[in-house]
């Protein structure tokens, strides 16, 4: 999935799912992202090089969008404890998304979780499973990666949407 059509379908998303013009307020906040490194949870090669750019390719499909900040797994590095409160105390960061790889005969699947970074608390989870053999490790990465993307950052925006609906009423 381009750039492009991840554009269009959180675009979609998000119109679909908003409340009629006038009876939201616009969020102050931004909507920001930290993308944690997806973590081998096999000891199979095909989980680690997996392992090794899925995290690349989730920020190259978050980044174009323009309601989002996304910062890179490599601000963890500033942190003792990278835990969910802790990022989003440091960076000031709304969610978390991470998740883990497990490949076992022939398959590989990445489940993967966004945290808000106030709580903790997981906001969205999906699983994603799909067959190695033939399959071009490169495509096929790009393809999650794009999966794993629309349904974090729509998840993201809609929920931020939400908390911006029901912000306090001023009289």
């Amino acid at each position: 999935m381009s750039a492009f059509a991840l554009g269009v379908t959180v675009t979609y998303l998000l119109a679909a799912s908003a409340p009629a013009p006038g009876a939201m307020a616009q969020s102050s906040q931004p909507v920001s992202i930290v993308v944690k490194p997806f973590m081998p949870l096999s000891p199979a090669a095909e989980a680690k090089e997996f392992t090794a750019g899925l995290s690349e390719e989730i920020v190259s499909h978050l980044a174009p969008i323009s309601n989002l900040t996304i910062f890179r797994s490599e601000v963890l590095e500033t942190l003792p404890a990278a835990t969910s409160a802790n990022i989003g105390q440091r960076f000031g960061s709304s969610y978390v998304l991470e998740g883990g790889i497990r490949s076992i005969d022939g398959k590989i699947r990445i489940s993967s979780r966004l945290l808000s970074s106030k709580t903790a608390a997981i906001i969205w989870s999906g699983v994603y499973e799909a067959k190695l053999a033939g399959e071009n490790i490169l495509d096929l990465e790009a393809s999650m990666a794009a999966k794993i993307a629309v349904a974090a950052a729509s998840t993201a925006l809609i929920k931020s949407q939400q908390s911006s609906a029901s912000g306090p009423v001023k009289h």
